[in-house]
């Protein structure tokens, strides 16, 4: 079965690769940026294996607040140094976790670390706002 244009005929392959072409030059020309602008408020999702974290870590320069956890299981909440690790809550899932409008504080030593401490694989999520950027 073909698939019709809005003129009434399929494209041809030369339209598709210019096509193509075309966005590889617009997401080479106008990258994403590496970090959020200071006000904003992404989420970042992972599943992490048995026992792995979930990392709040910045690159160097950047400051971010943690205001919001959503996890699919049992986690841990932490706090990381680099070498110190202090567990400081245990919250059985699924469920959420509010840390707002204070949130807990990331940078690039500081941050805090969300364990998944289930048998499996489960989706951790969390929402933050960047308050510093270099």
């Amino acid at each position: 079965m073909k698939t019709l244009s809005a003129r009434g005929r399929a494209p041809r392959a030369p339209t598709l690769i210019y096509l193509a072409v075309l966005c590889a030059l617009l997401f080479a020309l106008c990258p994403l940026p590496a970090h959020a602008a200071v006000g904003d408020r992404p989420w970042v999702c992972a599943a992490p294996a048995a026992g792995a974290v979930v990392d709040t870590v910045t690159s160097a320069g950047v400051e971010r607040s943690v205001i919001w956890i959503i996890f699919e299981s049992t986690v841990d909440l932490q706090i990381y140094d680099g070498t110190t690790v202090l567990t400081f809550d245990a919250l059985t899932g699924p469920g959420s976790y509010n840390a707002a409008p204070h949130g807990f504080g990331a940078t690039s030593t500081n941050r805090l670390r969300i364990k998944n401490t289930d048998a499996t694989a489960k989706q951790i999520c969390y929402q933050y706002v960047e308050t510093k950027s270099p």
